[in-house]
């Protein structure tokens, strides 16, 4: 996986000879030349022209990871809501495409990050978040994501989860 592009034509520009070279997957933030979007419309709008992009120089869309660029709450009170419709609205126009996010984004300067994080996290894998960057040692974090992957049926049998809790690997 490449970490990453964007939408600014500049940045994206440089790294069109590695992604021809490679068949990988590639992290696109849908930020553009403008910075960091302000709404929901605007990460669409990225978010197309990056698939586009990308796609015409041989990207196949199962291998584009979106991400909608995570802003704090404590800096923008929408911002967690702003994300969750992002990734919602991604899972459903771009059919195929993935999305992708540093979870920790969101909680930055705020007390008890943590509790923030597994909550934001159970949301948006709820909204079609596909991969994130996680503490994959904080026990209560990866219980969040195991037991809503089970309540989202996305866990047959609930298989993971009762491994998870066979292997002492649950924490409540």
């Amino acid at each position: 996986m490449i970490n990453s592009t964007t939408a600014e034509k500049a940045r994206f520009d440089k790294m069109v000879p590695l992604l021809e070279k490679r068949e990988c997957e590639i992290v696109a933030l849908c930020t553009d030349n403008r910075g960091v979007p302000k709404h929901v419309d605007q990460v669409l709008e990225n978010a197309e022209r990056l698939i586009r992009d990308l796609e015409a120089i041989g990207v196949k869309k199962e291998r584009i990871y979106l991400d909608p660029v995570i802003q704090t709450v404590s800096t923008n009170p929408m911002a967690g809501l702003i994300a969750l419709e992002a990734m919602d609205r991604i899972q459903r126009v771009f059919e195929g495409v993935r999305t992708i996010c540093g979870l920790s984004n969101i909680s930055y300067g705020l007390p008890k990050r943590s509790l923030i994080n597994r909550t934001f996290l159970a949301l948006a894998v709820k909204a079609g978040l596909s991969a994130a960057l996680i503490d994959p040692l904080d026990e209560k974090l990866m219980g969040v994501l195991r037991a809503t992957v089970l309540l989202l049926g996305q866990d047959h049998y609930c298989k993971a989860y009762l491994k998870a809790f066979k292997e002492g690997r649950l924490s409540s």
